[in-house]
């Protein structure tokens, strides 16, 4: 049941992630929010999520850092085997193709999806 699955947005635009984490709630997910990569990084390892919604462009952390901090974890630690969904405005092969490289499930451009796209996306991934 989606109750019981935990999502974490990764999003430092404001209003994406509390559109993103309303639509979410909405569905029975339990959502938790960081506006960049490094409260994201804590987040993984306090809240241990079943999904990552992850930005590229953020201050402080990058994505790309995150994503890089999780592949390079040992066995078993938390954030290691989540799937990470991207979520971001860019849509260049090169950041696609690194993502995919880093491990990352699905690959997003903001300005092609909707928000019914997205709850299909997390329903694919999470369940």
């Amino acid at each position: 049941m989606a109750a019981s699955k935990k999502i974490l947005l990764i999003e430092d635009d404001f209003l994406l992630l509390e559109m993103y984490a309303i639509t979410l709630s909405g569905e029975g997910y339990e959502v938790y929010k960081a506006a960049d990569g490094r409260q994201g990084l804590d987040l993984i390892r306090k809240e241990k999520p079943d999904l990552i919604l992850l930005d590229l462009s953020m201050p402080s952390v990058s994505g790309f850092q995150v994503l890089t901090d999780l592949k390079d974890s040992e066995e078993g630690a938390p954030g290691k085997d989540t799937p990470v969904i991207v979520i971001s405005n860019t849509d260049e092969r090169t950041a696609i193709e690194k993502c995919k490289e880093l491990g990352v499930k699905e690959y997003v451009v903001k300005a092609k999806t909707n928000l019914d796209q997205i709850k299909e996306i997390v329903k694919r991934h999470a369940g």
